[in-house]
């Protein structure tokens, strides 16, 4: 199972509270517990409604700005993440604005 289905399956498994989680998950400490559900958390705010946010992206590496689980980072505004570029010293990104969330199933 790759890491993109495994995220999935906690995910799904988190938010549905099912019994399969339970049992799953009953032998994790809690502190690992609360770990996982700050990052379900996050990982749900954050895509939620991503449009209309930006992201510091190098084309050339394809890298990006991540944030403690090594997810992309979004920033509400162009300042803040102008902000970012200048704290790190970037020499050479993009900041990008999300507009559209193209699906090929929902889209054509």
């Amino acid at each position: 199972m790759n890491n993109s289905s495994w995220l999935s399956l906690k995910f799904n498994l988190m938010t549905n509270n099912s019994e399969y989680y339970k049992k799953l998950f009953d032998s994790i400490p809690e502190d690992v517990e609360k770990d996982i559900h700050s990052f379900v958390t996050t990982v749900e705010s954050k895509f939620k409604n991503p449009k209309g946010k930006y992201a510091i992206i190098n084309i050339l590496t394809m890298d990006y700005m991540k944030d403690e689980y090594k997810l992309i980072e979004l920033y509400d505004t162009l300042e803040e993440a102008q902000t970012v570029c200048g704290m790190y010293e970037f020499e050479n990104v993009w900041i990008v604005k999300l507009i559209e969330n193209y699906r090929e199933d929902e889209n054509g």
